[in-house]
């Protein structure tokens, strides 16, 4: 009677009560006629949203994914291929932005400072520079590159950053410093003033540019780090704001140059007053156009 049941039972029972229990009972169930073994199946494809069928004639997918049209599908066009590609090209940019704002953090157990300046390119004036450690309990939106914002945005975040930063320095190297030394050692001379002035002694301070100051501590230089790192960005705010102010206080002693409007730079009102005018004392006589016009080599 045993022999008779058993054989019974292997004849008529369904193929899933036969098949061993190790057997991967997922291979019958989406992937009727598969000749190869699941592990060899290609991975899920991100680049054009498509997933590859086990077989042509299997139309059933994983468990948890939404179905998708097999490669050699029609409904995949070109323009939406492009359209991933660009897609996923944004993506990785943003990712590798994200990643480089991270990894200036790594290793880093205190407090940072960011360094910024103002007022390298102008033929008059001081050069500027602000050091800032933010307070991550207080964050401030719409921090970014100075240059980039208005006049009237900067003035909102200058009064913010005051408010919440943990500390701040804003320092500067003199005209009469700038004619002696030039104008990127005066540069790194208020930057470090800067970061000395701070309340706080940072672990790490960051630096926009390339070139680094003599600092008690580590420092690092991030190219375009005014876009990258938000305590930087705050950094040239303070300097930028600064220096307006200062450029406003001047052109009420000087009205005749417009400091006001051109800033100290060397735009074509600035040269034509500088020339009618002569050189005043903020005026850096180490710089060309104001060199030329004190040894009267311009008519």
């Amino acid at each position: 009677w045993v022999c008779l049941i058993f054989c019974a039972v292997i004849l008529l029972c369904p193929n899933c009560c036969r098949m061993p229990p190790h057997r991967q009972r997922w291979r019958v169930k989406f992937c009727n006629g598969l000749t190869q073994k699941p592990a060899s199946l290609r991975k899920y494809v991100l680049l054009n949203n498509v997933f590859a069928r086990c077989t042509q004639s299997c139309s059933a997918t994983p468990p948890n994914l939404p179905p998708m049209p097999s490669r050699n599908s029609s409904t995949l066009k070109s323009g939406s291929r492009s359209a991933a590609v660009s897609r996923l090209a944004r993506a990785r940019l943003n990712s590798r932005a994200n990643m480089q704002k991270m990894a200036l953090q790594w290793g880093v157990t205190g407090l940072i400072a960011g360094v910024d300046e103002a007022g390298r390119g102008p033929l008059a004036g001081p050069v500027l520079a602000a050091a800032v450690i933010l307070d991550d309990l207080q964050p401030i939106t719409g921090l970014a590159d100075s240059k980039k914002l208005s006049a009237r945005k900067r003035e909102q975040l200058f009064d913010e950053i005051r408010a919440k930063a943990l500390c701040f320095s804003v320092a500067q190297a003199s005209v009469q410093e700038i004619d002696s030394l030039n104008i990127l050692q005066a540069t790194l001379l208020a930057m470090r003033r800067a970061v000395e002035g701070l309340r706080l002694s940072p672990k790490l301070v960051l630096v926009d540019g390339n070139r680094l100051p003599v600092l008690a501590m580590r420092a690092e230089a991030i190219v375009k780090g005014d876009a990258l790192v938000a305590a930087i960005s705050a950094a040239s705010i303070l300097a930028k704001v600064t220096r307006d102010r200062w450029c406003l206080e001047v052109d009420a002693l000087y009205p005749a140059y417009g400091f006001a409007q051109h800033k100290g730079y060397g735009t074509a009102v600035h040269l034509a007053a500088l020339q009618a005018q002569g050189a005043c004392p903020v005026h850096r006589a180490s710089f060309r156009p104001v060199t030329e016009v004190l040894q009267g080599l311009r008519p």
